[in-house]
C-alpha cells in the first residue's frame, strides 16, 4: 500500500538525523501513526555514516507523506533550515531523530494554533512538565518565560506557523552544535505575536542515546559565553533589556549552574566572575554560599581532599 497525502500539508514535521539508526525506526512510526492525517515527515540526512539513509529510503519508498532529503555533514541548524525550506505546511514541527511524539500531538497541537490564532503553541515534554494550565502568551512573555525556563529552552515541544522561521533564525555558525535551540527560540520569540502555551504532555524525550550531541558534547567557558552573548544580543535588539532584566539574570545563572554541573566553570575566567557578580540579586543564600567557596582557596583543597578520600575507598 502506497501512504500520500490528499492535498498540500497543513503541518511539515522535520526531523534532522545524524547516525540514528538505533534510534530512527520508534521516531518514524510515533509521526507516521499520528491520529491526524494532514501532515508531511520531512527526514534531513545530515551526512550519515550508518545506515540511516538506507533506513529512512526504503521506508519512504511506500508511504508518500515522507520526504528524505541528504546533506553533508553541517549540523542541526542547516538541517532544520533545510527541512523547512522544502516544508508545504503552514506550521512547523521540530522533532530528534530519538525521541518520539504522542500519538495525539500533531492533532493537539494543530487545533490549539488554529482555536487561539497563535503563531506559535508551546506544549509539555517527558523532560520537563513546566506549563501547568492553558493561557495565551505575548512575546516578551514568551521570552522571559524561556529565559527563566518556565518553558523548554528547545524547539521541540511546540508548533510554529512557518512565517516566523525567518532566515535569521536559523543564521548561527556551524561550530555551535549544543544549545544553538536557546538561540533559536529567542529570536523565534521576537518574532511572533501570539504565543499559546497548553498543559497537554506531546512529546517523549529520549534520555538514553550516548552518541548524541547533548550525551557527548564537551562544554567549555567560552562556549558558553559564545551562547550568552547570542542570546543577550536578541533581548537587546529588540530593546527589551529593562523589561527582561531579571528574566536574563536568571538565565545568566541556568548558564553557570550548566557549568558546574559539567565541572567546567573556571574561577579564573574574568567573564564567569563578572557573570557571577551580575547574578548575585538572584542567588539563595546558599547559592551565593557556594559560588563565595568555588572562589576562595578553601575549594580547590576541599576537592583534591575529595578526590583523595575517592581513591581511597575504590581501592
Amino acid at each position: 500500500m502506497n501512504l500520500q497525502l490528499s492535498s498540500s500539508p497543513l503541518v511539515s514535521v522535520v526531523i534532522p538525523v545524524y547516525n540514528g539508526e538505533m534510534h530512527i525506526s520508534v521516531c518514524m512510526d510515533s509521526i507516521l501513526c499520528q491520529s491526524f492525517s494532514s501532515f508531511e515527515a520531512i527526514f534531513v540526512d545530515d551526512g550519515s555514516v550508518d545506515n540511516s539513509f538506507r533506513i529512512l529510503s526504503e521506508r519512504a519508498s511506500f508511504d508518500r507523506r515522507m520526504k528524505v532529503i541528504r546533506q553533508e555533514n553541517m549540523g542541526v541548524t542547516c538541517a532544520r533550515r533545510n527541512g523547512v525550506k522544502h516544508a508545504g505546511g503552514k506550521y512547523i514541527c521540530f522533532v530528534d531523530c530519538d525521541d518520539r511524539l504522542l500519538p495525539d500531538t500533531l492533532d493537539i497541537l494543530y487545533n490549539k494554533a488554529l482555536l487561539s490564532d497563535a503563531d506559535i503553541v508551546c506544549g509539555n515534554s517527558s523532560y520537563a512538565d513546566r506549563i501547568k494550565f492553558d493561557h495565551l502568551q505575548t512575546p516578551l512573555g514568551y521570552a522571559a518565560a524561556l529565559l527563566e525556563q518556565k518553558v523548554d529552552l528547545v524547539v521541540w515541544a511546540k508548533l510554529f506557523r512557518k512565517s516566523v522561521l525567518t532566515d535569521d533564525v536559523f543564521d548561527i555558525p556551524s561550530h555551535i552544535k549544543f544549545a544553538e535551540d536557546y538561540i533559536m527560540n529567542i529570536r523565534i520569540a521576537f518574532h511572533a505575536e501570539r504565543i499559546y502555551f497548553i498543559h497537554d504532555l506531546i512529546y517523549q524525550y529520549s534520555e538514553y542515546n550516548e552518541d548524541s550531541v547533548t550525551s557527548t558534547f564537551q562544554l567549555t567557558p567560552i562556549y558558553v559565553q559564545e551562547i550568552c552573548g547570542y542570546v543577550l544580543d536578541e533581548v537587546r535588539r529588540a530593546k527589551a533589556e529593562d523589561t527582561l532584566h531579571k528574566s536574563v539574570l536568571l538565565f545568566l545563572k541556568y548558564m553557570i549552574w550548566m557549568m558546574i554541573h559539567q565541572n567546567v566553570l573556571d574561577m579564573d575566567n574574568d567573564w564567569i566572575n563578572k557573570t557571577i557578580r551580575e547574578i548575585a540579586p538572584v542567588l539563595s543564600s546558599r547559592e551565593s554560599i557556594y559560588l563565595r567557596m568555588r572562589s576562595s582557596f578553601v575549594f580547590p583543597i576541599l576537592k583534591k581532599l575529595k578526590d583523595w578520600c575517592n581513591r581511597l575507598l575504590n581501592r
